[in-house]
């Protein structure tokens, strides 16, 4: 039975697994799952371009909602896909255009929508008003599935919680890190960052901050908040992943500052930086990050205080042993709850039975 993968950026697994294996970057578990399910990947790359008057009409549907390249994919696979065969859109926007416009083809596959950010309850709302369309979603951790149930009511279909895999091999810490003299100090991620608290935060600290702005999962709406002037100890640039991953090494903390009402994000980083064995402190006040650090596994510090980022800062800075006792709790931690077969084992397994 055909099955379809349904991406809004293209990934090369082949050249990625290649990297992976040199140790340039990390592998995207992704390529294993197409190629466990014999899926199909519809990508931008892969879809030949819609008709005018269609993209007129997505020109004027991403107006309201995503854009026209996410609309242009949904419309390729709801051409080809059959009732009965599997869809598994990755993120709420495809999965939205996707249910969408297989309605208006009148066609009903097995979908499967992996919701990143069931925080942002607009969209959320807007795909669950097509929830019947919806065989099953995929998020990265209990609190979001509690979320999305909610959202969703006594009919939301089923929710799978299946953390998020991070590449164990690659994010890994060295027996022998070069530590930096000042003390280095990493943040990174776009998506939700309070770059003005950090800012005033570590002005006064003699520490070196470096900032990675990149992003995996950019948002027109969820823009960082940049200081209008940067401290003499603090840069920001762009680092690839592998000098992303040396900078965690090399680091004594990595702090991740979100704005107050940010909507679950930060989780990545937090995850890299816990599995190459350096200590956290990050925005906390709800959800997966308020968790961990009830847990001990980060440190959590209010939104939108620089005050009480910079007294947070200082003291763990001042008790090595204590970031060192928590390192090591949330590399543990990581080891045991993102092992990349068994997220394939599950995923592969449920989308197989997700199909009708």
């Amino acid at each position: 039975m055909p099955r379809f993968v349904v991406l809004a950026r293209d990934f090369d697994f082949v050249s990625m697994a290649r990297q992976a294996e040199n140790d340039e970057s990390p592998k995207h578990i992704l390529g294993d799952v197409c190629a466990r399910l014999g899926a199909t990947v519809v990508s931008p790359s892969t879809c030949a371009a819609p008709s005018r008057p269609w993209r007129l009409l997505f020109s004027a549907a991403s107006r309201f909602y995503s854009n026209v390249g996410v609309w242009s994919v949904a419309h390729s696979v709801a051409r080809r896909v059959k009732t009965g065969e599997l869809i598994y859109a990755t993120g709420e926007d495809l999965g939205f255009t996707v249910a969408f416009l297989t309605m208006l083809r009148r066609k009903r596959p097995a979908l499967v929508v992996s919701v990143m950010w069931p925080e942002r309850v607009p969209p959320t709302k807007l795909l669950l008003a097509l929830k019947r369309r919806v065989t099953s979603f995929v998020v990265i951790s209990d609190h979001k599935a509690r979320r999305l149930r909610e959202l969703g009511g006594s009919t939301c279909p089923a929710v799978l919680v299946l953390p998020a895999v991070i590449d164990l091999k690659f994010f890994s810490p060295i027996e022998a890190p070069h530590h930096h003299d000042p003390p280095l100090v990493v943040s990174a991620g776009l998506v939700d960052r309070d770059y003005v608290t950090l800012a005033e935060a570590v002005e006064d600290i003699p520490v070196l901050v470096d900032v990675c702005a990149m992003s995996s999962m950019p948002s027109r709406l969820a823009a960082p908040v940049y200081p209008k002037r940067l401290p003499a100890n603090m840069t920001i640039g762009h680092q690839s992943l592998k000098e992303l991953r040396n900078m965690y090494r090399a680091a004594c903390l990595t702090v991740v500052p979100l704005i107050a009402d940010n909507q679950g994000s930060g989780l990545t980083v937090v995850w890299e930086a816990m599995a190459c064995g350096c200590p956290v402190v990050a925005t906390a006040t709800a959800g997966d990050l308020a968790e961990y650090a009830a847990r001990g596994l980060i440190i959590g510090v209010a939104p939108e205080n620089p005050a009480a980022m910079h007294e947070t800062i200082e003291a763990a800075l001042a008790d090595p042993t204590r970031l060192s006792a928590m390192a090591d709790q949330a590399r543990a931690f990581v080891a045991e709850r993102f092992n990349d077969q068994h997220y394939v084992d599950i995923l592969t397994r449920n989308l197989v039975a997700a199909e009708f």
